[in-house]
């Protein structure tokens, strides 16, 4: 599953970081030994929601991004029911 432990870790800090390098991404990406191919996700789609995502997450008071990471965590819960 895509992100879950830095997801059941509220890692902040993570997310951030992931969005923030984009030119370490690229230069991962080129190497053939990235983030990316570790969780397998698709750079296109997922940079643009993560983006978007991390341009509001600043703004947001600290209950509602708990409230976000506890619908994640349900989410989560879900897929491995499945």
């Amino acid at each position: 599953m895509k992100f879950k432990d830095e997801i059941l870790a509220e890692d902040e800090a993570f997310f951030m970081d992931y969005i923030t390098d984009k030119k370490k991404r690229e230069e991962l990406t080129e190497k053939g030994n990235d983030l990316l191919s570790t969780y397998n996700v698709k750079t296109d789609a997922m940079d643009t929601i993560m983006e978007r995502a991390a341009l509001l997450w600043n703004q947001l008071e600290d209950e509602q991004k708990a409230n976000i990471w506890k619908y994640l965590k349900v989410l989560i819960v879900l897929a491995q029911r499945v």
